[in-house]
């Protein structure tokens, strides 16, 4: 008797057991959605005045890559040279040209448009900038608009807008503007920390990325 009830316990326990355990399939978690986040107190400082680097550094809060940077990322004004941007793990380095003279008393804007991604899902952090002055002074003024076809009145996409601080027809042919940005889907366009004066403003298509008019 002593062993029959003691399968009987056995065999309830091992039923209740049973009982609980579910069937399920590992997810590994919700997917991850959100873009990378800068980790401020490890990267270079933004806004910083009376500042001329030879590169600056950005951590973020995971593995990073940086795609596409000749066509995603816009600096304004825009350099003479090349920069080096490069992404190891958590850190995106952005090097200037060894030869680049930065202009004086100005604010330059890094907007790094969809360059910047997260490594594993692809993220993107979208129109990131970084904005510097030579001066001790962050100009902050800004300006916005839409580029349409004069003829077909549709929006105008990767146009460049270009401001130009000197008055004259002939800029657009030999000189690189002060300021630019291009136009996104919808031909809109928006340049921010522009200094207090009187400009100039041309919108082109700039298929060679010179930033001049040469047809």
């Amino acid at each position: 008797m002593f062993k029959t009830t003691n399968y009987f316990i056995l065999l309830c326990l091992a039923i209740l057991f049973w009982s609980c355990a579910t069937q399920g399939t590992l997810t590994g978690g919700d997917e991850d959605e959100d873009p990378p986040v800068l980790e401020i107190e490890k990267s270079t400082p933004n806004f910083q005045t009376n500042f001329s680097p030879s590169k600056f550094e950005l951590f973020f809060d995971e593995f990073i890559e940086v795609k596409n940077t000749i066509k995603e990322v816009g600096i304004s004004p825009p350099l003479n040279g090349i920069p080096k941007i490069s992404s190891k793990g958590k850190k995106l380095v952005f090097e200037f040209p060894e030869e680049e003279v930065l202009k004086e008393d100005v604010t330059y804007t890094i907007n790094f448009g969809d360059a910047i991604k997260d490594y594993h899902e692809g993220n993107i952090l979208k129109n990131f900038k970084f904005v510097f002055a030579t001066g001790d002074k962050i100009d902050s003024l800004s300006i916005s608009g839409t580029v349409k076809d004069a003829y077909s009145s549709e929006p105008i996409e990767d146009a460049l807008v270009m401001l130009y601080d000197m008055p004259s027809d002939t800029l657009v042919y030999t000189e690189r503007p002060l300021y630019y940005a291009k136009t996104d889907k919808t031909g809109n366009f928006s340049i921010s920390n522009i200094k207090q004066a009187q400009f100039t403003i041309y919108a082109i298509t700039d298929d060679n990325l010179n930033y001049k008019w040469d047809q």
